[in-house]
């Protein structure tokens, strides 16, 4: 199963769809030549909302590390997470 084919058969609403690419991304330029990205998409793909939080927790405990906003996606993705995902 990938991303798209999730996209395309409706599993992930456009706001979740979006903000996982682009907090993929994100971790992808904060843990360059890693498999972050890949372990964070599975991660979603599979609905493991915990772990996808755990990760994003992870990056926001060295805020110095984000450049620009970052930071700020990051903590929307989290309160998606949070408000959605993991307490209906």
């Amino acid at each position: 199963m990938t991303l798209a084919s999730v996209r395309a058969e409706g599993m992930l609403d456009p706001e979740l769809y979006e903000a996982v690419l682009l907090i993929g991304d994100i971790i992808a330029a904060h843990c360059p030549n890693t498999a972050a990205r890949s372990e964070f998409i599975r991660a979603c793909l599979s609905a493991d909302w915990y772990e996808a939080a755990s990760m994003i927790e992870g990056m926001l405990a060295e805020p110095g590390h984000l450049k620009g906003r970052q930071e700020a996606r990051l903590r929307e993705f989290y309160d998606l997470l949070t408000e959605r995902l993991l307490d209906p």
